[in-house]
């Protein structure tokens, strides 16, 4: 063969190499693609600017579908389950999940305390199912003695929340480090912490003490670790029969009426006037709470900024 065409053939392949990264480029990135009008390029940008912010708005589920779910490890062997959440109120943070690890470690119904920061929650598919994963080792867990229903342990306790945060290699400064100026307010205001359960399917009262309603979900934002809003079924002299209305978690006070039973009450000003118009819907047909202007109807239905600031500090919480 020719020097000639070596070279040639050296041209052409650096050429053909060049083709092909370019062509990946532009499949990586198809509204950049010149094959496509001017008209389909702005559609598919516009499309990732939506993606990109609905990202930024948070992944939005269930409470009845967090609790219950499996937990898997890096192996994604099946350690264990979550059986409850606990809350800071009234920021309506999730702070630590209650876990059992019966299947991991077979330890039967005792339950552990693990810093929500541990773990990865993510939605897949098409059904948006959750997938909860916890690297945990045995040896991780030595030393944990668990607890159970009737004996909680005091999420106060510093030096439990330290050990909590090592095991788990949480970092809790960088935890207090994100919270806004608001939330450090809010904590200062009360250090008090609920369980999820303790809520579900709570009556509601107004200040007067009637009951208005009740508990029938809680919607969580599972990519800040945030009670969002209570999915709540109101009376009949309130709300339409059969409807469902999402209201904003901060728009509530709760009080823990008798401390020793640990027993609470949940208040929520509204009245019949305030809910014409509200966004009610069927347990068959849910709306989107990512969607930014549903939460800012939601924030201006229920008053949620002056609401917060005209609550007595006192029925905070203890």
């Amino acid at each position: 063969m020719k020097p000639v065409t070596l070279f040639t053939v050296a041209v052409a392949f650096c050429a053909s190499t060049l083709f092909y990264h370019s062509g990946a480029e532009a499949n990586d990135n198809p509204q950049d693609n010149p094959k496509l009008d001017k008209q389909t390029q702005k559609e598919l940008r516009q499309n990732n600017k939506a993606k990109m912010k609905h990202d930024k708005k948070g992944m939005f589920t269930r409470a009845s579908q967090l609790m219950g779910v499996n937990i898997t490890n890096q192996k994604n062997n099946e350690v264990g389950e979550i059986e409850d959440l606990v809350l800071s109120t009234p920021s309506g943070d999730i702070r630590y999940a209650a876990v059992t690890y019966g299947g991991f470690l077979g330890i039967g119904d005792k339950m552990f305390a693990v810093p929500i920061e541990a773990f990865k929650i993510k939605h897949k598919g098409k059904d948006n199912e959750l997938n909860v994963h916890l690297n945990v080792t045995e040896k991780q867990l030595e030393g944990e003695t668990g607890f159970n229903q009737d004996n909680w342990p005091n999420f106060a306790d510093k030096e439990f929340v330290s050990a909590l945060d090592q095991r788990y290699k949480v970092n809790g400064k960088v935890r207090k480090e994100k919270k806004s100026d608001k939330d450090q307010a809010d904590m200062q205001m009360s250090d008090h912490v609920i369980r999820l359960s303790q809520l579900m399917d709570h009556e509601i009262q107004n200040t007067q003490n009637q009951s208005v309603g009740e508990v029938s979900e809680i919607v969580l934002d599972t990519s800040h670790h945030k009670a969002r809003y209570f999915v709540v079924s109101f009376n009949d002299e309130l709300g339409e029969k059969d409807k469902l209305y999402a209201v904003p978690f901060q728009a509530f006070m709760i009080k823990t009426d008798t401390p020793e039973k640990n027993e609470h009450k949940l208040f929520l000003n509204v009245t019949k006037e305030q809910l014409q118009g509200a966004n009610g819907f069927t347990e068959d047909k849910w709306p989107d709470f990512t969607d930014a202007q549903f939460q800012k109807s939601l924030a201006n239905q229920f008053l949620l900024d002056s609401d917060v600031k005209k609550r007595p500090k006192k029925e905070l919480g203890t």
